[in-house]
């Protein structure tokens, strides 16, 4: 299975006389547009950053265009894990597609991501019924769950993202 590592844009020589593109090659020299067709057309072709993480994967090796210091690996058919995705979730080991395992800061960004997301759809619930408080035109059902918002909204700012294990508290209905 072929692999062509660390890809990175380059000028070649006589770049003057050359029509204007994008050049790519890898990091011992080949030309990424040339050496591209020697992936075989059957295999899944993954894209992958110096962690190893999985960035794009495609079985057309032309709808693959690494960013700058990627590789790019080709693994069979059968090889490919059966709830792959090219989202993140994976790394190539330099063998195989294995599941990704994220590092205790990683986590802690995500839950701190999702916090952050549910506080804001939790201030949009509140904004509306808050104005229907303050114009005193709230009805009992209003300010009902204009209480089961806010104590939904404090008990969001109250998880400590960096936790293991996260008890995310339960959305008002």
């Amino acid at each position: 299975m072929l692999t062509l590592k660390n890809i990175n844009t380059y000028e070649p020589d006589y770049y003057e006389l050359m029509p204007r593109c994008v050049y790519m090659q890898t990091e011992d020299g080949k030309d990424w547009y040339y050496h591209r067709l020697n992936f075989q057309s059957d295999t899944l072709k993954v894209c992958y950053g110096s962690d190893n993480v999985i960035r794009m994967a495609s079985y057309n090796v032309q709808a693959i265009t690494p960013p700058a210091g990627c590789s790019v690996s080709e693994v069979a058919r059968e090889d490919v894990p059966e709830d792959f995705d090219d989202m993140g979730n994976w790394v190539f080991d330099g063998s195989a597609i294995v599941r990704r395992v994220y590092t205790a800061e990683e986590l802690a960004a995500q839950a701190l991501a999702k916090k952050n997301i549910l506080i804001a759809a939790a201030t949009a619930a509140i904004n509306p019924l808050q104005d229907a408080v303050d114009l005193e035109i709230a009805t009992e059902d209003e300010l009902a769950q204009l209480q089961a918002w806010k104590k939904y909204r404090v008990l969001l700012n109250r998880v400590v993202t960096s936790a293991a294990e996260i008890a995310w508290p339960e959305e008002p209905k």
